[in-house]
């Protein structure tokens, strides 16, 4: 049984200290949901929910990356926050009215590119003789 368990309201590790999930709950977490990584994501998912009531005043961008990055299934890294709205679509609109539009457009396109780009890394294939 682990230790590594979060401690609401501050979601610490119970085992450590540090943000949960923690780097050990995280390999831990990929070792038990290891064949159901949906089912991880599941989990994760509603932790983050628990999470997000207690702490209001983090960004959803960072609890998300938190609680969620880490796994195979996000493609929301830090930094994303402002292409992004709280239920991860993709901001068509610029935050600031005075932005153009046509800029935005293209930052959002080049954006896009770059998470088909993470989803699908060049693999090196060795044929085996």
């Amino acid at each position: 049984m682990t230790t590594h368990l979060p401690v609401s309201p501050a979601w610490t590790c119970g085992g450590c200290g540090a943000d949960w999930p923690c780097q050990t709950r995280q390999r831990e977490l990929r070792a038990e949901y290891d064949r159901v990584p949906v089912s991880l994501a599941l989990y994760l998912a509603a932790q983050l929910v628990d999470a997000a009531e207690d702490l209001a005043h983090v960004p959803a961008g960072r609890l998300h990356h938190r609680f969620l990055g880490w796994t195979r299934w996000s493609i929301l890294r830090p930094g994303d926050e402002k292409f992004h709205y709280s239920d991860g679509s993709h901001r068509w609109i610029p935050p600031n009215p005075d932005y153009d539009q046509e800029v935005w457009d293209e930052q959002v396109r080049q954006h896009k590119h770059g998470h088909l780009r993470q989803e699908h890394p060049k693999v090196r294939i060795q044929r085996l003789v």
